[in-house]
């Protein structure tokens, strides 16, 4: 039943008395939105009317149910449901002066509304929308997220046969055969959940048989009428008109404004330059009637004589690349029409693809006969001789100089230099202050890039890892691949969580893929799981885990925990699986094998595989993840210690190692010993500003020195990044400025590093 807003809805009830009738009061409950809206109660063997009026409290939908016990101590029930219309009371409507218009010319677009609305108008160029559908407020968005609050389950009346059944024997349809009417399907339907001790009527299937079903049995469709003729007779004027069209975007209205005190808003546009049809959409708040949402309307932008000139999105410098021309012809007689390519000196005219084929030194011009209402095509080449937006000029000319008609197109098409795009960076780290601050900033490019092709952007931050911060997107990802692969694309995202949460700059769209991603490569990984816990890049199908892998595992899994929900149990059986590979010296072994080294750089095995186990332990241990500590680090860290003072010839990556061991163990003597060693073959600025572990050079502007590293291994940047975290362990930040402000000053332009590992440790 449906009612309009306003409308009162008369409710008539009565009930038996005496023994077939209810030993109880009628209860009637009106439901709407999953709420109690009303409810009344009506004496046995009384007839009662019952005013309901419809509001918006009641729209879309309401449910109206009745129940008693019957003096045989029956639970009987009754529901109705109730449709109300004018869900949205804010009417709008949008529409055009005209349903088509030459291009280039005005149309008027009207929009009326609520008085004082705020209303917001798009209109989207409709050949945009075959690869996407558009985002559109519509009012059945709407009615569905409001009936989301709804209880009531609608019953279509599929049990126990779906409709249509054919027979063969009498040659009849069935639809809907059998509507479940008990009480217990009534109270189901509206969402009720009810304890009583009286009987409750439930549904019985059906039971059919001597029923022969015909095969491939189907209900008729009917199709709609199809005309025969053109929608719309095309329109039949002259065109003479030289105006060049350039102006081909996707979306041409973008707007909000205001409806007067009248409810209305008027404004002229003019149409773009693309043939195509523009749809329209709106939506309008009003103070008083709140949504209102307007049917879509279009306009179309037309010619009866145009070319379409069909380019590639991007193209590459030297390479020859294909333009196709297609002339359209909607007068009522054929056309001969001359076409050109007007010449130009950012690309060189081939008629062909051919290489040996010879550029053109004027315009490239053809001649085509269009018959009526048909079109025509052409193909020409182009080489771009210079980068960046360059224009391509066509014309296309039909008749005398007096009768002619003609179409000028400009378009553009971004061209990109030959070669390998490669991005480099240069960071520096200041303070800011109240006085002018001059920064002698010195890029250094390969020998062999290519000309023209160089590109410089700056920008300042308030924060050191800003360009990171700016360039997300582009380092957080979807985990994909293989037990290896999956953690190097997963690890990123939780480092990138946690560095937004520290500085307090959660971005919510960063955030939410962040997140996503996480839960994505948490449930992949488990796929490379060994039955005893461990990890290894293909799981089961590997003849043993990774101590490795695991142990990075387990560090990851307990740092995301804090961002997702991570299972204990799983980096309990990690913990286990390395602590079957520990010896008695505190040491462990590697059963397995790790595809990715560079994931590793130097702490593959041996003694540096124990200090990367002794560090993904201690930085489990610092988060908030509970498991059982069965790990001996003064053990683990007494072997590594022996190893340190037995072992000459250290690399700086491997002292940096230790001395973050050492720093996490609190092992202050072979700290300071080590940090020593480090110090001694690092590199340091002139004055003190910068410290690394490879070549700085050092330039003189003027009476400025600037230094610069040049190809700088990731063994360099994973170096200095765990010395880094030694003195953030220790608490001395004079110490760790130098080591930073450089390893800022690697942040390649997308604010990343070269290497998995080394984005790792950032």
């Amino acid at each position: 039943m449906v009612y309009d807003l306003g409308d009162t809805m008369h409710v008539r009830t009565s009930g038996y008395s005496g023994k077939a009738g209810f030993k109880t009061d009628l209860f009637l409950f009106l439901f709407s939105k999953g709420k109690l809206i009303r409810s009344f109660e009506v004496s046995p063997g009384s007839v009662t009317e019952i005013l309901i009026e419809q509001d918006m409290g009641l729209a879309p939908s309401a449910s109206l149910l009745l129940y008693a016990v019957s003096n045989e101590n029956e639970l009987v029930a009754d529901e109705m449901k109730i449709m109300v219309s004018g869900l949205i009371k804010n009417q709008m409507t949008m529409e055009y002066s005209v349903k088509r218009q030459m291009v280039g010319r005005d149309v008027t677009l009207s929009v009326t509304s609520d008085p004082n609305s705020f209303i917001f108008l798009v209109a989207i160029d409709k050949g945009s929308q075959l690869l996407k559908a558009p985002n559109d407020i519509t009012f059945q968005q709407v009615k569905e997220g409001i009936m989301e609050f709804d209880t009531r389950e609608e019953r279509d009346g599929s049990d126990p046969y779906p409709g249509p059944i054919m027979f063969r024997r009498k040659r009849f349809a069935i639809e809907n055969f059998y509507q479940g009417t008990s009480a217990n399907e009534i109270l189901e339907t509206v969402g009720i959940v009810y304890m009583t001790d009286a009987h409750v009527a439930e549904t019985n299937d059906a039971i059919m048989y001597d029923m022969v079903v015909q095969e491939a049995a189907g209900r008729p469709i009917i199709g709609n009428k199809v005309n025969d003729g053109l929608a719309e007779k095309m329109p039949t004027e002259s065109e003479s008109s030289n105006n060049v069209r350039k102006n081909f975007p996707e979306s041409w209205i973008w707007l909000n404004e205001v409806t007067g005190s009248d409810g209305k808003y008027e404004n002229m546009f003019t149409l773009p330059d693309t043939i195509t049809a523009w749809t329209t959409r709106g939506f309008a708040i009003s103070p008083t009637n709140g949504l209102g949402i307007a049917k879509n309307v279009q306009v179309e932008g037309f010619k009866q004589f145009f070319v379409v000139v069909s380019l590639p999105a991007l193209a590459v410098r030297e390479d020859k690349i294909e333009v196709k021309l297609v002339v359209f012809n909607y007068f009522m007689a054929q056309k001969n029409v001359r076409v050109t390519l007007k010449q130009s000196k950012d690309y060189m005219i081939f008629r062909d693809s051919s290489n040996t084929t010879q550029s053109l030194n004027s315009d490239f011009t053809d001649t085509v006969q269009v018959p009526a209402g048909l079109s025509k095509g052409i193909n020409v080449f182009i080489k771009p001789t210079t980068i960046g937006n360059i224009m391509i000029r066509v014309e296309a000319t039909s008749g005398t100089q007096v009768t002619d008609v003609t179409d000028i197109v400009e378009k553009f098409i971004s061209v990109d230099p030959e070669g390998k795009t490669k991005y480099g960076g240069v960071q520096q780290l200041f303070e800011a202050q109240s006085t002018l601050q001059t920064l002698l900033v010195n890029p250094e490019f390969p020998s062999d890039f290519v000309p023209d092709s160089r590109k410089i952007t700056v920008s300042v931050t308030g924060d050191i890892f800003g360009q990171s911060l700016q360039n997300l997107d582009s380092m957080i990802r979807a985990p994909y691949g293989c037990g290896e692969q999956n953690m190097i694309s997963l690890v990123p995202n939780i480092y990138a969580m946690s560095y937004m949460e520290a500085v307090k700059n959660v971005k919510p769209e960063i955030k939410q893929k962040a997140e996503k991603n996480m839960q994505q490569g948490y449930q992949r990984e488990l796929n490379y799981k060994h039955p005893n816990g461990g990890f290894s890049a293909f799981g089961e199908s590997d003849d043993s885990f990774s101590t490795w892998l695991t142990a990075f595992v387990m560090k990851a899994f307990a740092q995301a925990s804090k961002f997702i929900f991570i299972d204990d149990k799983v980096l309990l059986e990690a913990k286990d699986a390395i602590m079957s590979q520990s010896n008695r010296d505190g040491s462990f072994n590697e059963p397995g094998n790790v595809i990715h080294k560079d994931m590793m750089t130097g702490t593959s095995g041996g003694p540096m595989l124990t200090a990367y186990v002794y560090i993904a332990f201690k930085e489990t241990q610092n988060t908030e993840v509970a498991i059982p500590n069965t790990f001996d680090a003064s053990l683990t860290l007494k072997y590594l210690e022996n190893f340190y003072k037995n072992t000459p010839g250290l690399t700086a990556f491997q002292r940096a190692v230790l001395a973050y061991c050492f720093a996490l163990g609190n092992s202050q003597e072979q700290l300071s010993n080590v940090l020593v060693d480090l110090n001694g073959v690092s590199t340091i600025s002139d004055d003190g500003d910068l410290r690394c572990w490879c070549d700085l050079r050092k330039k003189e502007v003027g009476n400025q020195k600037m230094y610069s590293t040049y190809d700088v291994k990731p063994s360099a940047i994973e170096t200095a990044a765990y010395v880094l975290l030694t003195h953030v362990v220790k608490g001395d930040m004079t110490s760790g400025r130098p080591i930073a402000k450089w390893l800022i000053s690697q942040i390649n332009g997308k604010g990343g590093y070269l290497s998995t590992q080394v984005r790792m440790y950032k």
